[in-house]
């Protein structure tokens, strides 16, 4: 038997964490004693010590818990690991929040600012806390091993899980993957039968990373350019994903720069950005080094995210779909949860389509 320890809250507000740690058990299971009606599971020593450890650090159970342990507390949990400086989150969140409360589930959201077991931990043990029935986790990409072990070893035994991103598969959850691969290669065929020849790509991962692109726009863009021939002449600008304007705008200036000291027949004619928010970054900086688009040099964003139909030039940019696929999240994880009505499955998911604004120019064959 652990005996428990001390440990208390040192000023703020006392969390499940703090309880675990004053009855020496796990965040687990305190959340299945005090809000998930688990109680039983447990020898009465376990659970008294659990109720000990309330007493003595005046832990206040949530309402959301009080609800559960009433029966339901129609509460979904989401753990997004981007953070909402890239408005495409914010719209995918609030997608996702409007899906789930068709089927009578509010929300509760946690944003990872790192991508670290340690984090997701936090979040995880927030989630318990606060009583959700069931988990969405996302976006997950193939570098995100230490995330989807975590889940791996928590999803069979706690509570039903629903992952996305551009993972196929998370052992032991039902997961909706993000057509960016099929995106990416729909923006380089519109680009090619616009009859650019030569396109620079903003946001590739860094050459010992290619692993990251795996499932990724960029893996798209770079097989359809590899399938006519073309990938060794284009521009791979590495860009990290930190999801603020301002290192965008800067690589796109590196960009601008490096594309106006090139010979004329060497500068590609135009520009496919990993995101929307990449676009409008770019947008700005050539306009700064008095570069025309799409005279002079096309740009074309991924998202579709509002603003990108408000700048000037209005931006072309490729829809993946993204209302679709967080009504499919939302309908799964209502499926597993159950004990209420849930509404019928949404319409099939479509593919990635473009969409054709100013941004992009057509060229001339003498100009390709």
């Amino acid at each position: 038997m652990t005996p428990p320890t001390t440990t208390t809250a040192r000023g703020g507000r006392v969390t499940l964490k703090h309880v675990a740690d004053h009855a020496g058990v796990s965040v687990s299971t305190v959340s299945d004693i005090v809000n998930r009606g688990r109680s039983g599971n447990y020898t009465d020593e376990t659970q008294q010590r659990v109720r000990d450890a309330i007493d003595a650090l005046g832990y206040r159970v949530a309402r959301a818990a009080q609800e559960l342990r009433r029966g339901r507390s129609n509460t979904a949990g989401v753990i997004l690991t981007h953070s909402f400086e890239n408005p495409y989150y914010a719209r995918l969140f609030n997608e996702l929040k409007r899906a789930l409360e068709e089927h009578g589930l509010h929300t509760e959201v946690v944003v990872l600012n790192e991508r670290r077991v340690e984090t997701f931990r936090d979040a995880w043990d927030r989630m318990l806390s606060h009583g959700v029935e069931g988990l969405i986790v996302g976006p997950l990409y193939y570098w995100d091993e230490g995330l989807i072990g975590q889940l791996d070893g928590l999803s069979a035994r706690t509570m039903p899980m629903v992952a996305f991103g551009a993972v196929e598969a998370v052992p032991g959850m039902e997961t909706v993957v993000l057509p960016d691969k099929a995106g990416g290669r729909i923006a380089a065929r519109h680009l090619l039968d616009a009859g650019h020849r030569r396109i620079a790509f903003l946001g590739a991962y860094a050459e010992a990373d290619a692993e990251h692109g795996r499932g990724t726009m960029q893996e798209g863009f770079e097989e359809a350019l590899t399938e006519a021939g073309l990938l060794d002449r284009q521009w791979l600008i590495q860009t990290p994903d930190s999801g603020r304007y301002e290192t965008g705008h800067a690589d796109a200036l590196a960009l601008g720069e490096r594309w106006l000291a090139a010979r004329p027949d060497d500068r590609p004619t135009a520009v496919l950005c990993k995101t929307d928010q990449l676009a409008i970054a770019a947008l700005s900086a050539f306009d700064t080094l008095g570069i025309e688009v799409p005279a002079a040099l096309s740009v074309m964003g991924y998202d579709n995210v509002p603003e990108s139909g408000y700048t000037v030039p209005a931006l072309t940019t490729v829809d993946g779909g993204l209302n679709q696929r967080m009504a499919e999240l939302a309908w799964r994880l209502a499926s597993l949860i159950g004990g209420g009505s849930i509404r019928q499955r949404g319409a099939v998911l479509q593919p990635p389509s473009p969409v054709v604004r100013r941004s992009v120019a057509d060229l001339d064959p003498k100009d390709r």
